[in-house]
C-alpha cells in the first residue's frame, strides 16, 4: 500500500490502503500558568501560558481530521511550575486538553 504523512499543524496523518489509524504529534508544549518569561539562559522569551493555547488548537485540529493518536514529545510542563507548587494542576490542565486521544510521551535524553 502507499503512505502519505501531512505534516500539517504537526499532525502527520498515515494513510493506507487499510488505514492503521492517524497519529497528531506535538513537541515541548512546556505549559506553565505564569508570566511570558526568557528560558533558564536568558536568551529566548517563552510564552508559558500561551502553550496550552497551542495545545487546545492542535486538539481540536486532530479531532477535526480523527486523530486516534498523540504522542508528547520532550517536556509537557516546564519546570518552573514546580517553584510554584502547580505541577498537579498545570498537568490536569494539559491531560484534560487531550484526554479524547490515546496519549504517549517520549522523552529525549
Amino acid at each position: 500500500g502507499t503512505v502519505k504523512i501531512d505534516l500539517l499543524m504537526n499532525t502527520p496523518q498515515l494513510e493506507t490502503d487499510t488505514c492503521l489509524g492517524k497519529i497528531g504529534i506535538i513537541a515541548d508544549v512546556q505549559y506553565a500558568d505564569i508570566d511570558d518569561a526568557t528560558d533558564y539562559q536568558g536568551a529566548r522569551i517563552r510564552r508559558y501560558r500561551n502553550a496550552l493555547i497551542e495545545l487546545q488548537n492542535a486538539a481540536k485540529h486532530w479531532k477535526n481530521h480523527q486523530v486516534d493518536t498523540v504522542v508528547q514529545i520532550g517536556d509537557f510542563l516546564d519546570g518552573k511550575n514546580r517553584k510554584q507548587d502547580q505541577t498537579l494542576s498545570s498537568l490536569n490542565q494539559l491531560l484534560q486538553t487531550v484526554e479524547d486521544f490515546q496519549l504517549y510521551h517520549v522523552l529525549v535524553v
